[in-house]
């Protein structure tokens, strides 16, 4: 899943004017206002002056979005997330669907390609958070791989059987799956697994790490930011959902200090357009190596 925060973009057509007025005027005239309209629930107000947000079109973004009128509670909690993920996903699907089809990412795409190349013909696959099955499903199918998908949300289920019926589907919370030891030759988690709570991300590595071969791959995006993210009125007015991060070096600590036997070979911040957005995630490849930590 493509999972899009409107935060930085700078739609090609917006003018830098001293009046508030031609700024919204502009805004509201650009591709990037034709956006779903997505509230933000700061954890503090105090966010707005955040060395992360350095522009003013920045602080504006953000202003715009924190003080909605549409169900802008501010809260730091959310109680049982994982309900209202699914709930959500379940409601905006083909919506989604036609959205994140006309934003396709070009930094998945490219680490799908490079993680191909590491892997034979036939290998297993797991891929968490496959939303509608595609692209991501699509490709990896398309190369011979052998694909099961999961996903929280039955709506996303139902599309991921029409595009890729040839995967093993399963519907449910990725942190409650079950596979014996070494059951994969790769574990994939896009735009997914930061919609667990912080600490369960944790749980959820050492999980995949007995799920993997020796030798096999981890690959997934988090969170850049520290903390949890409530949206309020996420593609539909209905929809709250949630996402959560340790930050790059907390989730860098999670294979230094806490789940031992994974070799970092990817570990970068990147910067991706989706549609007319820049989103900066933390893209994580890591190789199982030991063995015997199982």
């Amino acid at each position: 899943m493509i999972f899009s925060w409107v935060k930085t973009a700078k739609p090609p057509s917006m003018k830098r004017e001293s009046s508030k007025n031609s700024w919204e005027s502009s805004w509201e005239s650009s591709s990037a206002a034709q956006m779903p309209k997505i509230g933000i629930e700061a954890r503090n107000r105090s966010e707005v002056n955040s060395p992360r947000l350095t522009t003013l079109l920045d602080r504006l973004f953000f202003i715009r979005a924190t003080t909605s009128p549409a169900k802008q509670i501010m809260t730091t909690t959310l109680e049982n997330p994982k309900s209202h993920i699914e709930h959500g996903y379940d409601v905006v699907a083909d919506k989604y669907l036609a959205w994140s089809s006309a934003r396709p990412t070009t930094t998945r795409m490219k680490y799908i390609a490079d993680l191909v190349e590491k892997l034979p013909t036939g290998a297993d696959v797991l891929e968490l958070g496959c939303g509608a099955g595609v692209p991501a499903t699509q490709v990896l199918i398309e190369h011979g791989l052998k694909v099961t998908g999961n996903d929280i949300s039955a709506a996303q289920i139902a599309l991921a059987r029409k595009h890729v019926p040839e995967a093993t589907l399963i519907q449910g919370d990725m942190l409650a799956l079950d596979f014996a030891p070494g059951s994969f030759d790769a574990v994939l988690g896009f735009y997914s697994i930061f919609h667990l709570p912080k600490d369960e991300q944790v749980l959820l590595i050492e999980k995949i790490r007995g799920w993997l071969r020796p030798g096999g791959w981890l690959l997934c995006n988090l969170q850049f930011e520290e903390g949890d993210v409530t949206r309020h009125g996420w593609f539909e007015p209905e929809v709250i959902m949630f996402a959560s991060g340790l930050g790059v070096e907390g989730t860098r600590d999670i294979f230094r200090k806490k789940v031992l036997g994974f070799k970092l070979v990817v570990d970068e911040v990147d910067i991706e357009l989706v549609g007319g957005t820049e989103e900066r995630f933390h893209w994580i490849m890591a190789l199982k190596e030991d063995a015997s930590a199982d």
